[in-house]
């Protein structure tokens, strides 16, 4: 009976893997969980009928003393007021008024005792619409990657995985006058709010979280103010490519890249592009005529890695993933697409889509790689 029974299971397993072993080259990302609070869901769907993810349009809060772009380009955070949960009922973002309340009474205490400025600002509220921006970015690459294969993406290679972001309000202060134009201001400002006393009257708000609990218990009062750190203000827009130098390509690093298929130096047009793995390491590509040329066991490792890098562009290519080379004195490295920006939405699409994912042979089924686990943009260097 116990012969039957393990057979079985083995048979279950074995089956699970052989499905599991099916996957196309880029398998799709883990499913997600559904959100807690979702109306009728009181355990995990089935596998084959678990939704994609959509987001849920959530309006902006309204805040009292709401921070603008115009209060200045650096302020300094005090104190962020933070719900437990990200919660939905009936389809619909259930938002934590409490935690907004508190924020907006201390923003005013703070106002009215100290007499400067103080401001709300709906951090979790910015960082829901960041994450359901990204994820459907996620799944719109991993859509034109099967595409691109003629393969229409069922739910399962569609899932991605999310994180929960509950409420949170932060509270910033800036002088009564003026605005704090530089990063030293800003440190000479956070000095004096450090020194500002604890306000009695919100010991309970100032308590929040179980690293005050004790404190709380006893009575003692918890001076956020001490915790005051200088910033830049959240709400005025900032790119990854602002004030970043375009690097240079050299011409001995031309001409190692020239005789590359797909070289990143000579095939592309624009600015950024997407760095999902390197090779190499250990030698150094000397120039003709130089002094100490590298070993024959680093030339060997180098030429190596150059190798597989191209043979890893060429099978991305062949998966209809726009994939390029480029060669240094010491690495060779893999990157994925052309774009202007090094915000590009689908550039950080598919960062996450290649994140840890395995590249297989179509022929074998083979492992060829597993790419980073944090792939990255990176300016294409220009001659």
């Amino acid at each position: 009976m116990i012969g039957k029974r393990f057979a079985c299971a083995t048979a279950l397993f074995l089956a699970g893997a052989a499905g599991a072993s099916a996957q196309t080259e880029i398998p799709g990302i883990t499913r997600p969980m559904p959100r807690e609070g979702a109306p009728g869901i009181t355990q995990p769907l089935p596998l084959e009928r678990t939704p994609v993810f959509e987001p849920i349009p959530e309006p902006k809060p309204q805040c009292a003393f709401e921070l603008a772009k115009e209060h200045g380009r650096w302020l300094v955070a005090v104190k962020s007021f933070r719900g437990e949960r990200e919660t939905y009922s009936r389809g619909r973002f259930v938002p934590d008024t409490h935690i907004q309340e508190l924020a907006e009474q201390f923003a005013d205490y703070i106002r009215k005792t100290y007499k400067i400025n103080a401001y709300v600002y709906p951090r979790g509220w910015v960082l829901r619409q960041e994450r359901d921006v990204e994820t459907t970015t996620r799944i719109k690459a991993i859509k034109d990657y099967y595409h691109k294969q003629g393969i229409e993406p069922t739910a399962q290679m569609l899932r991605v995985k999310t994180v929960s972001v509950p409420d949170e309000f932060t509270v910033f202060v800036a002088p009564a006058r003026g605005t704090l134009s530089d990063r030293e201001m800003a440190i000479d400002f956070a000095n004096q709010v450090r020194k500002l006393s604890a306000p009695p009257e919100f010991n309970d708000v100032l308590s929040q979280g179980r690293d005050n609990e004790e404190n709380s218990a006893k009575g003692n009062r918890f001076n956020a103010f001490l915790a005051s750190m200088p910033g830049m203000n959240p709400m005025i827009p900032k790119s990854i490519t602002t004030n970043v130098e375009t690097p240079k390509a050299d011409d001995f690093l031309m001409k190692l890249n020239s005789g590359e298929t797909y070289s990143l130096l000579h095939k592309t047009r624009r600015k950024w592009t997407l760095l999902v793995q390197t090779y190499g390491g250990g030698g150094t590509v000397m120039q003709a005529g130089a002094n100490g040329a590298g070993s024959g066991e680093a030339s060997d490792r180098l030429e190596r890695a150059a190798l597989q890098a191209h043979n890893v562009a060429e099978l991305l290519r062949a998966n209809k993933v726009e994939a390029y080379v480029m060669h240094t004195r010491t690495h060779s490295m893999v990157f994925v697409g052309d774009y202007e920006t090094g915000d590009d939405r689908e550039l950080l699409g598919y960062a996450g889509a290649f994140a840890k994912k395995q590249l297989r042979d179509k022929k074998t089924g083979n492992v060829v790689e597993t790419f980073m686990e944090k792939p990255s943009p990176v300016m294409i260097p220009k001659p």
